[in-house]
């Protein structure tokens, strides 16, 4: 058995609202718990708390509008309590230093709201529990901190930790193997369906916010993480492209100043890297090329210069494709397609390197020679959203 303990997202504040929340939770349980054994016919019952509670206990059947909130801050047990109290401590921290005070209680109660509606549709039977809104609070975390790591605990002769991927924990342990397959396969009195309706609220409202700005990213969250693969995608084919055009050019236009059949200048180290090259080992050749691009300003055959800076765009190496880049535009400047590489720069500079001046002059520059639509599209937009930052 593993047990989440802690995260490794730092939060800037303290999180009053959800100590508020959690001491609510707790003084209400206190309040309210009063186990009394109750017999139907042949069976024995538990009713876990004071008969006047019974009213705050969301009833689908004939529910009462308060009771949508109440239910969240009555528990069954000391196990049911000691469980969500600690899952909202460990995942709620970090969304009420996102969201705010207010904007975390009200996060918190509509999450609750929704988990119940979502149990109140598919059930009949009555249900308690801050279970749903824990769930919501859950889903925040998932979309907010996807890339982040929980430490768990283990036993086994002594006892253990390893840290191990949030998404992953989140997604197979506590949706998937906790809710999902148990609802399908289990006959239990969990309310399964009101962990999975709050999962859904928290990852979709919290996706939302992101998506319209209402919630400002900070460049760790799933939200992020889509736009970069986009962005990623765009680059790669824009540097595919650049590479077919660069070798659909004739023989004779490929090549200038240094050229990539005269290594006569070259000393031995660039030699090797050409050799690299031409046997297909690019990843290889750009590693040293970086090497010795790091003690010098190396400057290679076009073909060579080329094809090594387009690999290490392509690997995301930012740094290093801006000085290639920029290596290869200074010494080949009649370069028939010079404006791909301006291109490279700007994109380079405005989303990697964080450079908007010179991202606008690259772009410019680039946008008015540029003739291939989605290119020029792309190569525009950039554009706007640079003059936008200056």
């Amino acid at each position: 058995m593993f047990i989440p303990i802690k995260t490794d997202v730092r939060i800037t504040k303290p999180p009053l609202m959800n100590y508020f929340l959690i001491a609510v939770c707790i003084a209400v349980f206190l309040a309210t718990y009063s186990p009394v054994e109750v017999k139907y016919g042949y069976k024995t019952f538990v009713e876990p708390l004071k008969p006047w509670a019974d009213t705050f206990v969301l009833h689908s059947d004939q529910p009462k509008v308060w009771q949508f909130i109440t239910y969240a801050f009555l528990h069954s047990n000391i196990v049911h309590i000691a469980g969500n109290m600690f899952f909202l401590f460990l995942f709620g921290n970090k969304i009420n230093d996102r969201l705010g005070h207010i904007g975390y209680l009200c996060f918190f109660i509509s999450g609750a709201i929704f988990a119940a509606l979502g149990y109140s549709y598919l059930h009949e039977t009555a249900m308690l529990g801050a279970s749903g809104a824990v769930a919501a609070v859950t889903g925040a975390y998932l979309i907010l901190y996807p890339r982040s790591n929980i430490t768990l605990m283990g036993w086994l002769v002594f006892f253990y930790t390893f840290p191990i991927p949030a998404f992953w924990f989140i997604i197979v342990k506590m949706v998937l193997i906790d809710n999902v397959i148990p609802a399908n396969y289990v006959n239990s009195k969990v309310a399964y369906d009101a962990h999975l309706s709050g999962y859904a609220f928290g990852v979709v409202i919290t996706g939302l916010m992101l998506i319209t700005r209402l919630l400002k990213s900070e460049g760790i969250d799933f939200h992020y993480m889509i736009k970069r693969w986009k962005r990623g995608r765009a680059l790669k084919n824009s540097v595919q492209y650049q590479m077919q055009a660069s070798k659909g050019m004739p023989a004779a236009e490929q090549v200038s100043g240094n050229t990539a059949g005269d290594k006569s200048g070259l000393n031995e180290k660039e030699q090797q890297i050409c050799k690299l090259v031409a046997v297909g080992k690019i990843k290889d050749a750009a590693d040293q090329y970086v090497s010795l691009m790091n003690r010098e300003n190396t400057v290679l055959p076009e073909r060579e210069q080329l094809d090594i800076a387009n690999n290490l765009m392509g690997r995301g190496k930012a740094e290093q494709a801006e000085k290639a880049y920029k290596i290869f535009k200074a010494n080949y400047p009649s370069y028939e397609y010079i404006e791909h590489i301006e291109l490279m720069l700007g994109l380079l500079y405005s989303r990697y390197l964080n450079e908007p001046e010179n991202a606008a002059k690259q772009l410019e520059k680039a946008y008015k020679k540029l003739t291939e639509p989605e290119q020029k599209k792309m190569c525009g937009n950039e554009l706007k959203k640079i003059k936008k930052k200056l």
